[in-house]
């Protein structure tokens, strides 16, 4: 069953002492005020949870310590037992965050080191992205920008493992407009729905060779302009990448 033993005032705990729980199968050491823990504690269960720090009316506040029985453990600031301020988060996945906290959730500026590998850091609210940030994950992809509840929104730049990188604005973790950079020297550039070109847009290719039109899915769809860099030129219609339908071909030269 439950006992304590220590010192009381009033019937009460009060002063060092220790009391275990039955129900809860715990057991709490340090000092006490009017049953409550004030002042350096320890609470440690049968389940593997582990609560230690300084503590208010029985709640952590300050510096503290906490591990749950799933193994994730938590060191750093807190006020009335919950997490607020900085501290420093390893979850039983492996995942690591170190950064500012609000009511248990991150809150503020901080850095996650994900059990993938990949490293994102930045402005958290309500324990994803939003506002600046950054990530960069194991294949070497870089991303650099805004974000909106943890998805990639407004202004910024992705960057692959092989070099080619989008620079614009993003919606719900799709591109939507901007320029596209490939390392070969060619660009496009237009708005994107489903992550591939829709509507009018520009191809400039490393060449000189320039397209100018409509886009469905990434591919040359509709009406365009096809500039060579010799100066030829296409206008027409096009379908499903290639020049079909009616059009006209004008060289250099005018004819």
């Amino acid at each position: 069953g439950s006992w304590w033993e220590g010192e009381i005032k009033n019937d009460k705990l009060h002063g060092k002492a220790i009391l275990y729980e039955a129900a809860d199968k715990c057991k709490s050491e340090g000092n006490w005020l009017e049953f409550q823990l004030n002042g350096q504690g320890t609470v440690k269960c049968e389940d593997g949870f582990i609560s230690e720090g300084n503590y208010k009316n029985g709640l952590l506040n300050g510096q503290g310590f906490l591990k749950y029985s799933n193994g994730t453990e938590y060191s750093g600031e807190f006020v009335d037992g919950t997490l607020n301020g900085q501290g420093f988060i390893r979850f039983d996945t492996g995942s690591e965050y170190l950064g500012e906290f609000i009511d248990d959730k991150l809150n503020g500026q901080g850095v996650i080191k994900w059990s993938s590998g990949t490293i994102e850091m930045g402005q958290y609210k309500n324990d994803n992205l939003n506002g600046e940030g950054s990530y960069i994950n194991y294949m070497n992809e870089k991303y650099e920008g805004t974000f909106l509840d943890g998805k990639r929104n407004g202004k910024g730049k992705f960057t692959w493992s092989n070099g080619d990188y989008f620079e614009g604005t993003w919606k719900d973790d799709l591109k939507f407009y901007g320029t596209f950079y490939y390392v070969s020297g060619d660009k496009q550039t237009g708005k994107f729905k489903n992550d591939l070109l829709n509507g009018k847009a520009t191809y400039i290719k490393s060449n000189g060779n320039i397209y100018e039109g409509d886009y469905v899915d990434g591919i040359e769809n509709g009406k365009g302009t096809y500039t060579w860099a010799d100066g030829d030129k296409y206008e027409g219609d096009y379908i499903g990448g290639y020049r079909t339908g009616k059009g006209k071909y004008t060289y250099k030269s005018g004819t």
